[in-house]
């Protein structure tokens, strides 16, 4: 039987309040959607970034730039480079300043004397057995540029455009063999148009060959040695291969 104290409880349970209902008033729960914490935010932030941030598009785009602008005459051949370096610098300082793009940060005097050394090792026997052909190469790619300017594109705008986009961008996303595909194919889209590659193919062969393994070195080095060392690489290889034959082909 139940004890008096037990049919109060029951009677006091039954009286009670039903509980408190906590679903706000004008809550749909069809419709309303969690909100994201703070580290939620920020991961879709970056996502959102880095979807609108894709280098291999504008890669993409600037391949077909360079075919389109191959049209020009061959006395333009200079304000076709000034357009695609152009292009490729803009895109990657602008990524370098304002998204994912890697800094050049202090550096060891061994890293850098590296970069100088594989670009030594890479062209002094090149130059030191093809130092004609090289000549005649560099005379069709450059030949309406000044030894002045030529300098400027081969210190500054060339190894400005391309480092920042190829060994500072892209192999940041993909492997340095790959990147260094990349780089070889926009480099014989850039410099094989100026050569009569129809009348002497080999000619084509053997810079396209070069190009490939030039660009390969600058991957390697940029993985190995850092950004600065690939950097100085390019410009030691642009003034041993390029301009050091111009001269020399113009009786300077």
């Amino acid at each position: 039987m139940n004890r008096p104290e037990d049919l109060d409880n029951l009677e006091a349970n039954d009286n009670a309040p039903p509980p408190e209902d906590l679903t706000p008033v004008n809550s749909d729960p069809e419709t309303d959607i969690p909100q994201a914490g703070p580290d939620e935010d920020d991961d879709s932030l970056s996502l959102r970034v880095a979807r609108r941030n894709d280098p291999l598009f504008v890669f993409l785009l600037l391949l077909a730039l360079s075919i389109g602008l191959t049209a020009l005459p061959a006395e333009q051949h200079d304000l076709r480079l000034v357009l695609l370096c152009l292009a490729m610098a803009g895109y990657g300082v602008a990524n370098w300043l304002l998204a994912d793009g890697e800094r050049i940060g202090s550096d060891t005097l061994e890293n850098l004397a590296w970069g100088l050394t594989f670009a030594m090792v890479l062209s002094g026997p090149m130059l030191v057995f093809g130092e004609n052909t090289l000549g005649a190469i560099s005379q069709r790619m450059f030949g309406n540029l000044r030894s002045s300017s030529l300098l400027a594109f081969l210190i500054f705008v060339i190894p400005l455009a391309e480092t920042l986009f190829f060994r500072s961008l892209l192999q940041q996303r993909f492997v340095f063999w790959l990147t260094g595909l990349m780089a070889s194919l926009w480099s014989i889209l850039l410099y094989l148009p100026r050569l009569d590659v129809s009348q002497f193919p080999a000619i084509g062969l053997i810079v396209s060959i070069a190009l490939l393994l030039i660009n390969l070195l600058y991957s390697y080095v940029r993985q190995r040695n850092g950004l600065a060392a690939a950097w100085l690489c390019q410009i030691g290889v642009n003034l041993m291969l390029i301009l050091l034959p111009f001269v020399a082909s113009q009786g300077y």
